[in-house]
């Protein structure tokens, strides 16, 4: 849901469907550790409500019409930046969550 600051900032209220485990504080720790580098900022949030407030992006890579190669290569350096060690941080490894049952 697009939202405002009283000062004129653009955000964005995120409710997260509810569900079992920790998504919300795990996606508030995420986002913290990030800290706007190759994500969206976050600016608030109640871990117990599921919400987060986030900083609100520009267009779509879609939107933008750029090809689909350099939309390719835009994802995976972003997700070259997020996507890093983060020991004692309190998140699931990714053995963890792949050898959860679905």
């Amino acid at each position: 849901m697009e939202a405002t600051f009283d000062d004129g900032e653009p955000a964005v209220l995120k409710l997260l469907v509810p569900r079992d485990g920790n998504a919300a504080s795990n996606e508030i720790t995420v986002l913290r550790l990030a800290d706007g580098a190759g994500c969206v900022r976050l600016l608030r949030h109640d871990a117990a409500r599921s919400a987060l407030l986030l900083e609100r992006l520009g267009r779509s890579l879609y939107e933008l019409a750029l090809p689909i190669g350099l939309r390719q290569e835009i994802l995976c350096s972003v997700a070259q930046r997020v996507w890093r060690p983060a020991p004692d941080c309190g998140l699931p490894t990714g053995a963890q969550k792949g050898s959860v049952a679905s």
